[in-house]
Parts: structure tokens; C-alpha cells; sequence
């Protein structure tokens, strides 16, 4: 089939259907993320004695980096505890290595702060983090129903583009829901300003 135009999908097509797709009634009610927290480190065991009573979370307790990266349980949380006493790896070693590894938003926190956090910060954090992934399906749920990313960005330097734009869509939705836009007409007005600020750049 030869096609007068590219067939692929606008950036304006892709930020409406992921801004419909975030503020939709199922989205909204949808649960996203288990309500269980990964303790990796040899000293999980005296931290464990700092966990508020009232902490409404499974926790799980592993006692290494390597442990959960052979037996892949790690793709099966969002929050990490990660002992933040240990040289090899370093706590940012390990922050960085799970953001690389997991597919999705994730929270990762040091034993010394975890032990300054009560049950509701917790749970501050985790509706944040369940926000985050939210928005991160919408994005990713968009892209996939139009074949963007295999279509479009073939070459190197389009997919480093394709990543920076991800990154725009993610934090302008972000932005979209802590401001409590209530017009969808008003955000896409927003993100077609975004969008024709990055064809300028492809």
C-alpha cells in the first residue's frame, strides 16, 4: 500500500489519546500498583524493628542486590528499601541499576530515611508513585496502539528524540493532574504548543 503522506500517527494524536486516556473514569479507578515493599540488605532484619505498626504494606525482605536481580523479584515491586551503608554497590549504584531494570515509575529509599518515615508519608508516596504509573501507562498504552515507536524512530538520534518527548508528555500530564485541570480542551491546547515546539526539533 503506498500512502500519500506518512502514516504515522501526529504528535498531536498521540499527547490527545494519552491525555484521554489518563483522565478516563476507568484509569481513575484502576489500581496499578501492590501495596508491597521490597527490604534488600543484611541489616534488613534490625530494620525491620523501625516499621510503624499502622504501616498498611506487605513488606518483603531480601538480603541482597544480587539475590533479587538472579531471582527477578524485583519486577514484581515498586517501592525498595535498599541498605544504604553498603560500598559494593553503593545505595546509588542500586538506585540507578533498578531504574534501569525496571520498566516503570518505582520509589527507592535508604534505610535512614525510611526509618524518619511514618505510615502516612508512606502513603503520601505511594499515591504519588501509583500517579506516576499511571501516567507512564497512558504514554506507553498511546504509543504502542499506533505503532509510534517502531513506525517513526528507527534512526539513533529520532529515538534519543522520542525519549525526550516521552519525558515532556510525562511531566506535562504530571503538571496536568497536581494543578487540577478540570477543561481537557485547556491541556491539549497546552501539549499542541509542546508538540509543535518538537517537530520543530525533528
Amino acid at each position: 500500500m503506498v500512502y500519500a503522506t506518512s502514516p504515522t500517527p501526529s504528535f498531536q494524536t498521540i499527547k490527545e489519546k494519552a491525555l484521554s486516556l489518563l483522565h478516563s473514569g476507568n484509569l481513575k479507578n484502576s489500581i496499578f500498583l501492590n501495596r508491597k515493599i521490597l527490604v534488600v540488605g543484611t541489616d534488613s532484619a534490625k530494620l525491620e524493628e523501625s516499621v510503624p505498626k499502622d504501616l498498611n504494606f506487605d513488606i518483603s525482605y531480601a538480603p541482597s542486590v544480587h539475590f533479587i536481580l538472579r531471582t527477578g523479584i524485583f519486577e514484581n515491586f515498586s517501592f525498595f528499601v535498599i541498605q544504604d551503608h553498603s560500598f559494593h554497590p553503593t545505595f546509588l549504584d542500586v538506585e540507578k541499576l533498578l531504574h534501569a531494570r525496571v520498566q516503570k515509575p518505582i520509589k527507592v529509599i535508604s534505610f535512614s530515611n525510611f526509618k524518619e518515615m511514618n505510615a502516612q508519608t508512606l502513603e503520601n508516596d505511594f499515591i504519588d508513585l501509583e500517579t506516576d504509573t499511571k501516567i507512564h501507562y497512558s504514554i506507553n498504552k498511546s504509543l504502542k496502539d499506533d505503532n509510534f515507536t517502531r513506525s517513526h524512530f528507527q534512526e539513533s538520534e529520532n529515538r534519543i528524540n522520542s525519549y525526550q518527548l516521552q519525558s515532556e508528555l510525562f511531566q506535562f500530564l504530571k503538571s496536568s493532574i497536581n494543578e487540577n485541570i478540570d477543561l481537557p480542551e485547556h491541556t491539549i491546547e497546552k501539549a499542541i504548543k509542546i508538540i509543535r515546539s518538537s517537530n520543530k526539533k525533528l
